[in-house]
């Protein structure tokens, strides 16, 4: 007899555990969307950082780039600065050579008349 007494007094109580079963349910639902979306967020974070990682790396290689292409630039302007000033010297050599051109062909010309006055000829017939 006790036996259908315990079997009515669990059929009593099966609908609260029910709920609690569901209730139980519902909430290991809700932990599992939770977490799912916890877990998209830091996918999406990670997703971020390594977007940005792979920035900063490239970023990282063209300054290095640019900074050897500054310093190649560098040694080309230094060179082209140091032509310049080799041409400048150049040009400043030519004026002084033009003053001293004419004086100079005066001489050799004078020179030559003298020379030739003062030489013996070779053909004096023909001179």
């Amino acid at each position: 007899m006790k036996f259908p007494l315990l079997l009515a007094a669990l059929m009593a109580a099966a609908p609260a555990f029910a709920d609690e079963l569901s209730d139980s349910q519902n909430a290991v639902q809700r932990t599992d969307r939770a977490g799912q979306k916890a877990q998209g967020k830091v996918e999406m974070l990670d997703d971020k950082a390594q977007a940005i990682q792979a920035k900063y790396r490239q970023l990282k290689a063209e300054k290095e780039q640019l900074a050897l292409y500054n310093r190649q630039m560098e040694i080309i302007v230094a060179s082209q600065n140091e032509e310049l000033a080799s041409m400048d010297r150049q040009i400043a050599e030519i004026e002084k050579t033009e003053r001293g051109v004419l004086p100079l062909m005066s001489r050799m010309v004078d020179s030559l008349e003298q020379f030739v006055d003062l030489d013996t000829p070779f053909l004096p017939q023909e001179r």
